[in-house]
């Protein structure tokens, strides 16, 4: 009986030592036989412990976009009404708010509304009197609120006639002409009359408006680019009291880094003068999100070789292309081209007794024919001009140019007007009726400035009219003695036979018809005698009456008439228009998609840089 209790105590055992060495059930209920799996299964390797998860590395923040740029123009001063250099204009066009700007908008300069609220309201239908409505969130640099008591004491002070600050008449007298606005300036000078500032066209309505009344009938686009100018940007009122002498007839307001406060898309964190300018970001700017880069930095250098060295190493983004940057970079797909004013133009003596050639009309003509302007836009860094109107001149909105209008009409000519066998037919009939057989003329000019434009004429008409027929002289005077020498023909008619003729006219950038008004005899600024071309004069007064002066469309039409009247007349031989040209490192990337624009520029302000 003992040894049978032993055997099935051995056994109980046995089977419990079994089941525990089985795998874990998959219940929580205790299985009475073993899984039939564990007895098959393949034992596997234990696994290793895992190592514990390292943590991320911080990413690194992005490298601050400080765009780098120079200057050969040192700054004095940052404030508008003040300012004379271009290195002033500088810090100005990076630190001033307006009322209203050109901005990029879809990769398209457009003229908006930017601290006012929305476009200039006509209060009448009269074209005068108009309101303009602010924005409520506007702010200076420092966070305290821009509103039109500000713009109001601003402009006051602009036009301050104890301060009688010169830049700063603009507020009064630019695109449109405030009522007494310039009487108020120009009071005490000169025997000038009283005029107080209540009957000034600047008023306050209320908080965010401003009213404007103008001298004479405006259009909205005249209001807007009149309070698109850095000149009529607001001042900080506490800081300009600061500044202000005891008498009130002078300031240092904006002669230092800690004289001026930011309205615009950069403040001005750091200025030696003659030597650097930084701007950092202005977070408080109305339209910061335009605003790309982090910080711009201007140094100032005595020479532009200095550049192209910095250029080279990449210690700056821009290089001026003068003569030796042309030398290196020659046809560099980076350089970009901004147009110019000034286009050179042949004109005539028509008054000359001893060469009255130059009034006869087949003879300009050959010389009009004769000119290739390609080949002298090569030699002269320029570009072919066959219109008198220089490709700056954009008398649209939409940033159409003159030059474009003038070719959608079909003015522009092929080859750009070179046909060197119509000018020899055009110049053998007018030798012929003037009964010539050679004819020698003189070309005055400018010295050093019109050199290579002259010296390509000498031979370019030698070659088309023949050595043994015509031959050009050259008379290059500095600028003072050359410009009395072409205003001589009043009071002498053979002080000089044809000369250059140059025309840098701020108004024709955006009215080509003013751009031609020197082409008139009535301009009180023309230099040769036009009166022979009564139709062109007929042609500019009609495009001066009430009717048609304040329609744009209406004025490129008649400047085109005009223009093209000039050409078929050959009033005057426009040859070849200036450019600038700058050169960007690759990383810059530029707002506008057709690069420069009138009222821009290049869009500094607005820059941004790969990284």
């Amino acid at each position: 009986m003992k040894r049978a209790l032993a055997l099935i105590l051995a056994l109980t055992m046995v089977m419990a030592l079994v089941a525990c060495g089985g795998d874990k059930p998959t219940s929580s209920t205790p299985s009475s036989t073993p899984d039939k799996s564990a007895a098959t299964s393949t034992p596997t390797e234990p696994s290793k412990p895992s190592e514990p998860e390292k943590p991320a590395e911080p990413e690194k923040p992005a490298e601050p976009k400080i765009y780098k740029t120079y200057t050969t123009s040192a700054a004095s001063n940052a404030y508008a009404g003040i300012a004379q250099t271009t290195g002033d204009i500088d810090i100005q066009t990076r630190i001033a708010g307006t009322l209203y700007k050109t901005l990029p908008i879809d990769g398209k300069a457009v003229l908006s509304p930017l601290m006012a609220a929305e476009e200039p309201i006509d209060v009448n239908g009269d074209g005068v009197t108009w309101t303009i409505k602010l924005k409520k969130d506007l702010k200076w640099e420092n966070g305290e609120p821009i509103n039109a008591d500000t713009f109001v004491y601003s402009w006051k002070m602009a036009l301050d006639p104890k301060l009688v600050l010169g830049k700063a008449s603009g507020v009064a007298s630019n695109q449109i002409k405030v009522l007494n606005g310039m009487a108020y300036y120009q009071q005490g000078q000169e025997g000038k009359p009283a005029v107080a500032w209540e009957d000034v066209g600047i008023k306050k309505i209320d908080e965010y408006t401003l009213q404007i009344t103008c001298e004479a009938q405006v259009t909205k686009v005249d209001v807007m680019r009149h309070f698109g100018s850095r000149l009529t940007c607001p001042i900080y009122q506490p800081l300009w009291e600061q500044c202000l002498s005891a008498d009130g007839t002078t300031t240092t307001y904006g002669s230092t880094q800690d004289k001026i406060i930011s309205s615009g898309p950069f403040k001005l964190t750091n200025w030696v003068i003659g030597a650097v300018r930084e701007f950092e970001k202005n977070e408080n700017y109305v339209r910061t999100d335009l605003v790309k880069l982090d910080g711009v930095k201007v140094t100032v250098l005595e020479d532009s070789g200095t550049a192209m060295q910095m250029f080279d190493k990449g210690e700056i983004h821009i290089l001026s292309m003068g003569t030796a940057a042309l030398d290196k970079y020659g046809d560099d797909p980076r350089i970009m081209y901004n147009p110019a004013r000034v286009v050179y133009n042949i004109e005539f003596n028509t008054r000359n007794t001893e060469k009255p050639i130059l009034n006869n009309e087949t003879f300009r003509k050959a010389l009009y024919y004769a000119t290739n302007r390609e080949e002298m836009a090569k030699l002269t860094n320029s570009i072919p001009s066959t219109g008198v109107v220089g490709a700056r001149s954009t008398p649209s909105i939409d940033g159409t140019t003159f030059r474009q209008m003038a070719a959608k009409a079909g003015y522009e000519p092929a080859n750009y007007g070179y046909d060197p066998t119509l000018a020899k037919q055009l110049f053998d009939q007018a030798m012929k009726d003037e009964g010539l057989e050679t004819l020698e003329l003189t070309l005055l000019g400018v010295s050093g400035k019109a050199e290579s434009y002259a010296e390509y004429l000498q031979e370019n008409w030698k070659n088309v009219f023949g050595a043994d027929k015509f031959k050009l002289n050259l008379n290059l005077l500095p600028s003072a003695q050359n410009s009395a020498a072409r205003k001589s023909w009043k009071d002498d008619p053979n002080g000089y036979e044809i000369c250059f003729s140059t025309w840098d006219l701020t108004a024709g950038d955006r009215n080509a018809v003013k751009a031609l008004a020197p082409f008139t005899t009535g301009a009180s600024n023309r230099n040769a005698p036009y009166d022979i071309h009564t139709e062109l004069n007929d042609l500019y007064a009609e495009s001066q009456l009430p009717e048609n002066r304040l329609d744009q469309d209406k004025q490129n039409e008649f400047a085109l008439k005009m223009e093209q009247y000039i050409i078929e007349h050959a009033v005057v031989v426009p040859t070849v228009n200036n450019v600038t040209k700058t050169m960007y490192a690759d990383n810059v990337i530029l707002p506008l998609t057709n690069g420069w624009d009138i009222d821009m520029g290049w869009g500094a302000e607005f820059f941004d840089l790969a990284q």
